[in-house]
């Protein structure tokens, strides 16, 4: 079971603060090294669902991983996508990674769909 810690972020201008990170597997080696500059902002953010809100939302990508198959009769589990939205920590490591990267998260193996730029309102 994996819970969720705080790491460095550094922003597309430069500064420093935190953000929250699933711990599963695999996610430390996917997002690369950490700013080691010292903190500029004294807050944590953390990725948002909403495009309305005021604030920083991170640069990130969306990994995507399809479950289930044709031969499922289960109701409880049904075939379908799901994502996982991954902040990135450093711009060069987001520029590194391309479309259609395959990544292992907690044991489940995942695409990256998408590329999400860094959005301060």
């Amino acid at each position: 079971m994996s819970g969720v810690k705080r790491v460095k972020y550094k922003t597309d201008n430069n500064s420093i603060f935190n953000v929250i990170l699933d711990e599963a597997s695999g996610m430390t080696a996917f997002i690369g090294t950490l700013p080691t500059e010292a903190y500029t902002e004294n807050m944590t953010v953390r990725v948002s669902k909403n495009n309305k809100e005021v604030g920083i939302r991170p640069r990130s990508v969306l990994l995507s991983r399809t479950i289930g198959d044709d031969t499922i009769t289960n109701c409880l589990v049904q075939q379908g996508t799901r994502y996982k939205r991954v902040p990135i920590p450093t711009k060069a490591r987001w520029d590194e990674i391309g479309l259609t990267t395959a990544v292992t998260i907690g044991g489940q193996a995942y695409v990256v769909e998408k590329k999400i730029s860094e959005d301060v309102k």
